[in-house]
């Protein structure tokens, strides 16, 4: 029993260790950004990484330190790790926009009807904890309105029971926003063009026609993989093939 105890003690020391470790490593890649050492900064973000530390003040500090660099592509690409997330935060959604601003010459935009756009938008900018946490709300007053209307007299209480049928049929639709949510974020569906002027093949393959190039800094869509040729999808709708040495997914 004494020996189980020593063991466990000497885990939780190492963790310890490893975590005062990581933080003061953090906090020396955070003096080297204020010293503006961005290169050594983003080398000690970088190892944090690879120790697996992925936490979102990681991923925003990197976009800070490529922006500050004026690599605006791979700024856009961490702040895009970052808002993974951390999904509607307005501080990285502004440094977001701004290192777009600054990559692109022309931003991709979507072609579908405004309200569409309106609603993809809306519910992108929550992210599957979000649209859960309201989903388990609404089902739970539907089931509230349900026992109402089961302990009225009977003619009475068609108030509660349209509102609870209302209310159930929102629900289901609550869980599917949440489930589509949470499979957006748990895959790699999302990337962000880091070559300059890669090309957008209209086959898997080097000498297929071109039919585009993209500017560095685009976020596109992973739609399917053939061998080292990802099909992607533009903000435009938009589709073709492009070299995955091009990206780096999201």
């Amino acid at each position: 029993m004494r020996s189980v105890k020593t063991y466990g003690c000497l885990v939780l020391l190492l963790l310890a260790v490893q975590m005062s470790f990581a933080k003061s490593q953090f906090d020396q890649a955070n003096t080297c950004y204020k010293n503006k050492q961005y290169t050594q900064a983003i080398h000690l973000y970088r190892e944090l990484l690879q120790k697996g530390d992925h936490s979102v003040s990681v991923y925003y500090n990197l976009g800070n330190c490529f922006y500050q660099l004026k690599e605006f592509p791979k700024a856009v690409l961490y702040y895009e790790k970052a808002l993974k997330h951390d999904p509607g935060n307005e501080k990285i959604e502004h440094n977001l926009k701004l290192a777009q601003n600054k990559a692109l010459t022309k931003i991709e935009t979507s072609r579908n009807f405004f309200v569409t756009e309106f609603v993809r938008n809306f519910v992108r900018e929550y992210g599957a904890r979000v649209w859960t946490f309201v989903f388990l709300i609404v089902l739970w007053i539907s089931v509230i309105f349900f026992i109402i209307y089961f302990n009225k007299a009977p003619g009475t209480g068609y108030f509660y029971r349209g509102s609870a049928i209302t209310l159930l049929l929102f629900a289901v639709l609550l869980f599917f926003i949440a489930k589509d949510r949470y499979e957006e974020q748990a895959s790699f569906v999302s990337a962000v063009v880091l070559q300059p002027n890669a090309e957008l093949k209209a086959e898997p393959v080097q000498g297929a026609k071109t039919t585009t190039t993209i500017e560095a800094g685009n976020k596109v869509d992973l739609l399917d993989k053939d061998a080292e040729w990802y099909k992607i999808a533009l903000p435009n709708g938009k589709e073709g093939w492009i070299d995955e040495r091009s990206i780096v997914k999201i």
